[in-house]
């Protein structure tokens, strides 16, 4: 089941470009949402090329998300 999520907060670092599979060119942002504080890590698909980003600005956006697990230094998941 797919959920979809609102997300603002300030880009923490410069985009990246990157080619999908299939060819595309997308931009990856990092995104430090308000209110968790945590960095959610967002896709910005060619449709939305137009738009320009940078380190620190303010992003609202929305679309949907999907987690995964990582470990941190002390082996710990977060």
């Amino acid at each position: 089941m797919d959920e979809y999520v609102t997300i603002a907060g300030l880009i923490k670092f410069e985009p990246r470009q990157r080619t999908t599979k299939d060819g595309k060119q997308v931009r990856d942002v990092a995104v430090r949402a308000i209110g968790n504080n945590k960095l959610v890590n967002v896709t910005v698909w060619p449709e939305k090329d137009h738009i320009p980003l940078s380190n620190g600005d303010f992003i609202v956006t929305e679309g949907k998300f999907s987690s995964s697990m990582a470990q941190n230094k002390k082996g710990e998941q977060q």
